[in-house]
C-alpha cells in the first residue's frame, strides 16, 4: 500500500512539474523570397538563409506550459508576376515528450489549415528603414515594425503540400506541411500588390492526456493518504 501512495504521489509531483514548465517550441520555416521570424523584440531575426527559400532557418522560443504564444513571419516578394507568389511553409514543434499543441491535438503546427493561419499586407514604408528601388538583396534591411499593431487579417490560399509544385521539396519541414500565401502579387507595383506579407499562428504548448492522468492519479493517491491518516 505504500509503495501504491507512493507512485501515486510521485505522479502528483510530476504532473505538476510537468505542467509549470517552460516549453521550447521550435519554429523551422522558408518563404519566397525572402523571411523573417518574431521573436518578440525589433528587430525581426532573418536567420542565416533568409535570402534563400530552398533552406528553412529555425528559431526557438521559451514558452509556459499552457499559455499561448503568437508568432509572426514576415515574407517578401522580390519577384513580382503572374504566377510567382509569395510563399510560405513552416514546422512547430515541442521539444519535451508528453507536450502537445492544444491547436492541433498533436506535437506539431503546420501551415497546413487555414484555420490556425492567418496573413495580412503590410506596406513597404511602414516595414523596413530604407528600400531601394530596385530592391537588392543586400541593401533590404530587417523589418522594423511591430506586428502585433497589424490589423486586417484574413485567410491565406493554399498551395499544396511541401514537396508539390511550385517550390519542390524542402528538407527540414515535414511533408505535411503546405505552401500558403496570398493571391494579390500578379503586377509591379510595390503599393498596390502584397510586395510583403505576414502571417500569424498561435502555439499553446500543453501536457498531453496521459500526462494530466497520471497528475490526477496522484491527485487521488494523496487524497487516499490523507484519508487513511484520518
Amino acid at each position: 500500500m505504500k509503495k501504491l501512495i507512493f507512485v501515486l504521489a510521485l505522479g502528483l509531483v510530476l504532473g505538476l512539474t510537468t505542467s509549470a514548465r517552460a516549453v521550447m517550441v521550435t519554429a523551422t520555416v522558408t518563404g519566397d523570397n525572402w523571411k523573417w521570424i518574431w521573436d518578440g523584440s525589433l528587430p525581426w531575426h532573418d536567420g542565416d538563409h533568409f535570402d534563400n527559400w530552398r533552406s528553412s532557418d529555425s528559431l526557438t522560443f521559451d514558452v509556459p506550459s499552457g499559455q499561448t504564444l503568437p508568432l509572426y513571419f514576415a515574407v517578401m516578394n522580390e519577384t513580382k508576376g503572374s504566377g510567382n507568389p509569395g510563399g510560405f511553409l513552416a514546422e512547430l514543434t515541442t521539444n519535451i515528450p508528453g507536450f502537445t499543441f492544444k491547436e492541433t491535438g498533436t506535437g506539431k503546427l503546420l501551415s497546413s489549415d487555414a484555420i490556425y493561419w492567418q496573413v495580412a499586407v503590410v506596406l513597404p514604408e511602414t516595414w523596413v528603414t530604407t528600400l531601394p528601388t530596385p530592391v537588392e538583396f543586400s541593401l533590404v534591411d530587417s523589418p522594423t515594425f511591430d506586428p502585433t499593431q497589424i490589423t486586417g487579417w484574413g485567410k491565406p490560399t493554399d498551395s499544396g503540400a511541401n514537396g508539390v509544385s511550385p517550390w519542390g521539396t524542402i528538407a527540414g519541414i515535414d511533408g505535411n506541411a503546405h505552401w500558403i500565401y496570398t493571391a494579390n502579387n500578379s503586377g509591379n507595383s510595390l503599393i498596390t500588390d502584397d510586395y510583403l506579407v505576414v502571417f500569424r499562428t498561435y502555439a499553446t504548448p500543453v501536457p498531453e492526456p496521459a500526462t494530466m492522468s497520471l497528475l490526477g492519479m496522484g491527485i487521488l493517491g494523496v487524497f487516499g493518504l490523507r484519508k487513511k491518516k484520518a
